[in-house]
């Protein structure tokens, strides 16, 4: 994890070396919704977490834990379910699926002691771990498929502390996925961090030939063109079967979410999605505190009551939009000045989504040098006699002209109209200034 105010919790994992290519598991391939893609680490407030749209907790499953942690076998051969059975039930019960992240050593098998992030003094103590788990969590009433293997397993994010790198892959990862797919279960990586190349990555793949025991490519922190560097080789390659980032965000930049979601949104619709597990995003976190509460998805109120964030506003207001209907890119528009997809988050774009049948959001993500160059931003669509309308990034309307002829619309946009806020703080700063347009056919 890159930040560590708060949500800071240990994890533990172990691996064998492996060749065996794995099994073929059945999936729906078709109707993505944006409910697939979006993820929370932890778990949202019920009723809050439904106007988001989210539909995916990561969540840890501690092999050993302090109080209050899901702490899966406490002590040695003494297994607790209670804890982790009610947080998989409460999920599901909010239509919300669970991929656990097994981790780290137990304190009483630590071949470092008083490091929970060095492998386990007793491999098979590790895999007795992981088997308890996916056998208890891969079967009715849980069905979970997806177990994800660790965090940040590198020296330099301070979650590994095996030799080198590499060694997270014999120690811990290749053991656990063996396991994983025995049950017919999907393997996630365990959230390779953006202080690692991904050419590095790529080295932990190849390494005993990881990579055929990867599903899901996690990643942490990074930008879409890194997205784009896995699809490339792993992914389009027929390797792995998709990409996750399980940890984005924690930050108090009011526009950095729709900016970055709204582009890797677009991004995985155009990169051949499958099916609904195939790419997704994960806030971190779910909920926060005091300072940090900003950061995070929901906080505590003044009234005392969990409340969403401008983030989560932000993203409820995508989901309004976005959510309950099938998603497809939408690119039958022209926009003056051009501004072609874009998943540099620091470049002016509009990206085009269609939502089922009779929605199309054209989304405008703009920033200083457009909008002094321009005095307005001209969308034309091939759609005539519909509901147009044009709405801020936080959903309250905003003025537009509309000239609707018989067989298209033009929208003109006057530039003063768009508010700047400071998007990111990932080493840059840039101003984007963010609106939707909606049509809703007839």
């Amino acid at each position: 994890m890159k930040f560590r105010s708060i949500f800071l919790f240990a994890l533990i994992i172990v691996s064998l070396p492996a060749t065996a290519k794995p099994p073929i598991l059945a999936e729906n391939e078709s109707g993505i919704r944006l409910r697939d893609f979006l993820g929370a680490v932890y778990l949202v407030d019920s009723s809050l977490g439904k106007r988001m749209g989210i539909g995916w907790s990561r969540t840890p499953f501690y092999w050993t834990g302090g109080p209050g942690w899901i702490s899966i076998e406490p002590k040695k051969g003494e297994w607790s379910w209670d804890a982790a059975d009610r947080f998989v039930k409460g999920a599901h019960a909010q239509g919300i699926e669970v991929v656990p992240i097994l981790a780290y050593t137990a304190s009483w098998d630590e071949s470092v002691p008083g490091n929970g992030f060095a492998p386990p003094a007793d491999r098979l103590e590790w895999e007795n771990y992981v088997r308890h788990v996916v056998a208890h969590y891969s079967k009715p009433p849980f069905n979970l498929r997806y177990f994800q293997i660790w965090n940040e397993p590198t020296i330099q994010a301070g979650f590994w502390a095996g030799k080198t790198n590499l060694a997270y892959i014999d120690d811990v990862y290749l053991p656990a996925a063996m396991i994983i797919r025995q049950y017919h279960c999907r393997v996630v990586f365990g959230g390779w961090p953006c202080g690692n190349s991904m050419q590095e990555y790529d080295r932990e793949l190849r390494w005993h030939n990881a990579w055929r025991y990867t599903d899901i490519l996690d990643i942490h922190y990074d930008p879409i063109t890194d997205w784009q560097y896995l699809y490339d080789r792993w992914v389009k390659t027929g390797k792995c079967r998709g990409i996750w980032q399980t940890e984005i965000g924690f930050v108090d930049f009011p526009n950095y979410l729709p900016n970055y979601y709204l582009r890797a949104l677009h991004w995985a619709l155009t990169h051949r999605w499958k099916h609904p597990n195939q790419y997704k995003l994960f806030w971190y976190a779910a909920w926060g505190a005091g300072p940090d509460g900003s950061k995070c998805f929901t906080t505590t109120g003044a009234s005392g009551k969990i409340v969403m964030s401008q983030h989560g506003e932000r993203l409820a207001v995508i989901n309004r939009l976005l959510g309950g209907a099938p998603l497809h890119a939408y690119n039958k528009f022209t926009c003056h000045p051009d501004l072609p997809p874009a998943i540099d988050e620091e470049n002016p774009t509009v990206l085009g989504f269609q939502v089922g049948r009779k929605r199309i959001v054209v989304a405008l993500i703009l920033d200083h040098a457009t909008l002094t160059k321009n005095t307005d931003i001209r969308i034309t669509l091939p759609i005539a006699r519909s509901k147009i309308r044009l709405l801020s990034v936080t959903g309250s309307s905003m003025p537009i002209q509309l000239v609707s002829q018989s067989h298209h619309s033009i929208v003109t946009l006057p530039a003063s109209d768009f508010h700047f806020r400071l998007a990111r703080n990932y080493g840059h700063r840039w101003d984007a200034a963010i609106a939707y347009l909606v049509i809703d056919r007839k």
